[in-house]
């Protein structure tokens, strides 16, 4: 659908239910709330909370509805990602931060994957970070299993706001990261008002494939009836899951 299309549709919807109570929402506000479903969408098709109790890549389906907003890295910047450069934060324990806001094929929002370049005398290799809590962090570090090892292909890592936070212990050094990720998709813009600054904002229509915008529009009608206190919104959130 387009974004037009999308609108009208929400607008029928509503009317069905009472076009006194919804006949004053402008297009600003049905992009805010188309917008608002399709970042909630994003977060359920990606997590287990939905209908098949699947989360990202666990089935096809999963993969077909995000795969528009995956992002992958490679060394070819003008088809994927580039690689995130290192800083060297601290040279006790040999920590390393790379900023996720340094990507540039669109605003970071879930992370999925990475590997990094790890050089250790005159070995260089590719490792796939792990993923630690942080009270288990300073643990780790200390224990013979789970400390950082260029032989074991083992580095700990964890996230912090918009920062990955690399720990080698100085046992080897980092180079370039990269990170697989999805993205946030772009802000629906219906195209006829202005931004803050009396610029006219370009349409936009819903990046995500076209099978799945009628589970935003039962979201996004769901969020409205939930503003105005309607007593039917738990039936659109059961349509929801209907619709998968």
């Amino acid at each position: 659908m387009t974004i037009q299309e999308m609108h009208y549709d929400l607008s029928l919807r509503l009317d069905k239910l009472d076009s006194l109570n919804y006949d004053n929402i402008l297009s600003p506000e049905k992009d805010m709330y188309l917008n608002r479903a399709q970042l909630t969408l994003v977060k359920l098709k990606y997590g287990n909370n939905n209908s098949y109790g699947e989360g990202f890549e666990q089935i096809q389906k999963r993969i077909e509805d995000l795969k528009k907003i995956v992002v992958k890295s490679c060394n070819n910047d003008s088809l994927c990602e580039n690689p995130i450069l290192p800083l060297y934060l601290d040279s006790v324990k040999g920590i390393y931060t790379f900023n996720l806001d340094n990507l540039t094929k669109g605003k970071y929002m879930i992370y999925i994957s990475s590997y990094v370049t790890a050089k250790k005398g005159r070995c260089t290799i590719d490792i796939v970070p792990h993923i630690t809590q942080h009270d288990d962090l300073y643990l780790s570090l200390a224990d013979n299993k789970y400390k950082p090892s260029f032989e074991w292909m083992y580095l700990p890592i964890v996230f912090s706001e918009n920062y990955i936070y690399a720990y080698t212990n100085n046992e080897f050094q980092l180079g370039e990261l990269f990170v697989d990720y999805i993205r946030y998709p772009l802000d629906m813009h219906y195209g006829d008002y202005n931004d803050e600054n009396g610029n006219l904002i370009p349409q936009q229509n819903c990046e995500l494939p076209d099978f799945i915008h009628s589970e935003i529009l039962d979201l996004a009608e769901a969020y409205i009836k939930k503003d105005i206190e309607s007593p039917s919104v738990e039936l659109t959130y059961q349509n929801l899951k209907m619709n998968e």
